[in-house]
């Protein structure tokens, strides 16, 4: 399936058109290359945003017609586990991660409020019932003064709502995660989480 890219001039005029795969196609064809959580990250984030590039109803009709096709398996496996809400690939893979360890799935980008029913801010991970979350901070959050300085205030201002905010960073996906894994276990279990294992799993860290 082809879609036509329209280049237009700075007067709007169409000038010509390019046929560029559908993003769903284009998804199949790199299931035989990306190993499957990356074909994850990469559904998540087309499905992702308020205007989606691809919805997963595409996705799912892709799926079913690429049967037989080199891939075809792990794409069947990878639907299952895609997510609207996931805005990055380092949040996608740790969201598989904590899932495979036996941690309860996540609501993603979720925006939390204080006990008065005042919204705090939209945080990446979110346990509501526990009222426990995940913030992934990439580098931008360090390199950035005025997203670093945010970002202690946003903590803060979760503790004043009786969140437990944990944040994580590259290498508690990329490195090793399951002290990271285990540190959010011991919270959720503080905060009322009954889990059906003694302990979490122990997870292989994601492919750089």
């Amino acid at each position: 399936m082809t879609r036509p890219f329209v280049h237009r001039d700075h007067q709007n005029h169409d000038l010509f058109e390019l046929p560029v795969l559908a993003p769903a196609v284009v998804w199949a064809q790199l299931a035989q290359s990306l190993d499957e959580d990356d074909l994850v990250a990469m559904a998540d984030a087309l499905v992702a945003g308020a205007d989606p590039v691809c919805t997963m109803q595409e996705l799912r009709v892709q799926t079913l017609a690429w049967r037989g096709r080199r891939g075809a398996r792990a794409m069947l496996r990878a639907i299952d586990n895609v997510r609207v809400g996931s805005l990055s690939r380092p949040e996608s893979l740790q969201r598989l991660q904590l899932v495979r360890a036996g941690i309860p799935e996540p609501r993603l980008n979720v925006t939390v409020a204080d006990l008065h029913g005042v919204d705090i801010a939209m945080a990446d991970e979110v346990w509501p019932e526990f009222r426990t979350l995940v913030e992934y901070e990439g580098d931008g959050h360090r390199a950035s003064r005025g997203k670093f300085r945010s970002d202690i205030t946003r903590v803060e201002r979760y503790a004043d709502g009786e969140w437990f905010a944990l944040r994580s960073h590259a290498d508690d996906v990329f490195g090793d995660p399951n002290p990271f894994i285990g540190r959010l276990w011991r919270r959720l279990v503080a905060r009322g989480w009954r889990p059906g294992l003694r302990e979490p799993r122990h997870i292989a860290p994601a492919r750089r």
